[in-house]
């Protein structure tokens, strides 16, 4: 029973006579600590688990099975992947609390229709809804409004022409005033100005292979939300038929942007005015050259802030299967290019780079330099090309990791009568792809000698050797390596 706000149990007594052990001291927990508890056993953002992990804590004892059973915050998750008797039990237990409802399937089922039916009713509770869009005009159609509704997610249903637009009845800013978050997935209703309004989150993704984003539409709903502090957006920027509007975000914490093709995204950065504090991601195509420099410009502008404290301190560039990126601290930029011989590796970078001041290029402290390209085997002047680069930007670079150097690029790390390039290196992380071990030891080791000798003021202290496969690794090699380096560390 609840006494209180305790959980009660009355003690049993066993054949004997004897009471049996006093109430365990979980029942005697307060109310709000024991739901904190069940909901770590059944954590809701798990939700398809939800419901079977539920109904195992309510086997464990009648007291529990009561708790749960009249408490409203455990059954708070609609879901249309749960069977319908568990779904109707929810809709029923939550009583007036806030639910979230998600009917976003696109294979409609018979008990999908129903549930969508039964929310009708309850949507003046509704706070988070994951629905079809043509589903969504069926509920405006049906229900007077949803007050409580903030998030709001909108895929797209099978239809005959994925093409064709979705009316709504009305403006859905109306029916749901305080409505904060919109995911729009490959979704084309009829836009209207603004469709929605006053918003903090918004996150479009048209798909790769539909017409493009309608930008105009789209900073119509920007100018109408000045709090927004998320901005996500992923598709084809088509040209620009017009200007488009300059709108001012200054709450804007998180900015994403993905555009694998067209040639507008400078206009559309340039249009925003704005200094994201947490991240700004920007991926585009590099494919046209001629674009490359103005999108790289208004990166600078919009994202070198986020390039500072601690996170910044670390600097990651990675050449990949046709793309290119640089990350620091919560700046991301990516280059897509389907060209090898267009993508001129990691080169295209050094404009981010003059554009940081110099205390933020003093600050880097760890670069991280990788090959992942499966295509195309490492070229032979990437690492050094880029090292240099580094160098001349990133002066007190105390922790280095690079893909595999081979003797022939033994200069890539400074000259060995001149010491390191890195006079403040402190850890060295190389890694052996297809190659003996003693190609690194004779890239390295000459250093290492003339640091034990004292030739030279820097010694590292740390060298991290990662080879591919295990049979690659020579221990005797590795013995010399320990002898020099007071830490040796082997990965595989």
């Amino acid at each position: 029973m609840l006494q209180h706000g305790r959980m009660i149990t009355q003690p049993t007594t066993v054949a004997g006579g004897q009471p049996r052990t006093p109430w365990a001291a979980i029942n005697d927990l307060p109310l709000e600590i024991f739901c904190e508890i069940i909901l770590l056993a059944a954590p809701q953002d798990r939700v398809l688990e939800y419901y079977g992990r539920l109904r195992v804590l309510r086997l464990v004892a009648t007291s529990w099975s009561t708790l749960i059973d009249n408490h409203p915050k455990f059954w708070t998750i609609v879901h249309a992947l749960d069977r319908e008797p568990v779904w109707r039990m929810a809709l029923q237990k939550s009583k007036a609390a806030e639910i979230d409802v998600d009917v976003g399937s696109i294979f409609e089922s018979k008990s999908q229709t129903r549930l969508i039916k039964a929310i009708v009713g309850h949507m003046p509770r509704v706070r988070s809804l994951r629905i079809i869009d043509e589903e969504f005009g069926y509920l405006l159609e049906n229900t007077s409004a949803a007050p409580c509704l903030r998030s709001l997610s909108l895929g797209q249903g099978l239809r005959d022409n994925d093409d064709d637009p979705i009316a709504l009845p009305f403006h859905p800013a109306k029916w749901a005033p305080n409505l904060r978050n919109v995911d729009l997935m490959c979704s084309p209703l009829t836009w209207m100005e603004p469709l929605w309004n006053n918003l903090e989150r918004l996150f479009i993704d048209t798909g790769r292979f539909m017409p493009g984003l309608p930008m105009q539409e789209i900073f119509t709903i920007l100018k109408a939300s000045p709090g927004l502090r998320s901005l996500d957006i992923t598709g084809i920027v088509p040209p620009e038929q017009s200007p488009l509007p300059a709108v001012k975000l200054e709450a804007l914490e998180s900015l994403r942007f993905d555009s694998t093709k067209g040639g507008s995204l400078a206009e559309a950065l340039n249009s925003i005015i704005a200094l994201p504090t947490a991240r700004c991601a920007v991926h585009f195509d590099a494919s046209d050259e001629t674009q490359v420099e103005s999108a790289l410009q208004s990166i600078c502008r919009i994202g070198l802030s986020i390039a500072d404290g601690e996170a910044g301190r670390k600097l990651e560039l990675v050449r990949n299967d046709n793309v290119n990126s640089l990350t620091m601290g919560g700046f991301d930029v990516r280059l897509y290019s389907k060209a090898h011989d267009k993508l001129n590796h990691l080169m295209n970078f050094t404009q981010l780079f003059e554009g940081l001041s110099p205390s933020r290029r003093a600050a880097v402290t760890t670069v991280k330099i990788d090959d992942r390209d499966s295509a195309t085997p490492t070229d032979s002047n990437l690492v050094p090309a880029v090292l240099s680069i580094v160098h001349f930007f990133f002066p007190n670079i105390s922790h280095l990791s690079i893909p595999r150097i081979t003797e022939t690029q033994e200069t890539a790390l400074g000259r060995p009568n001149e010491g390191w390039l890195f006079p403040h290196l402190e850890t060295l992380s190389l890694r052996s792809h297809n190659n003996h071990p003693r190609h690194v030891m004779g890239v390295v080791k000459p250093r290492l000698e003339a640091a034990e000798a004292g030739e030279h003021v820097t010694r590292v202290k740390t060298l991290i050797l990662k080879f591919v496969c295990w049979f690659h690794v020579d221990e005797e090699a590795i013995a010399e390596l320990d002898a020099l380096v007071p830490n040796v560390v082997v990965e595989r």
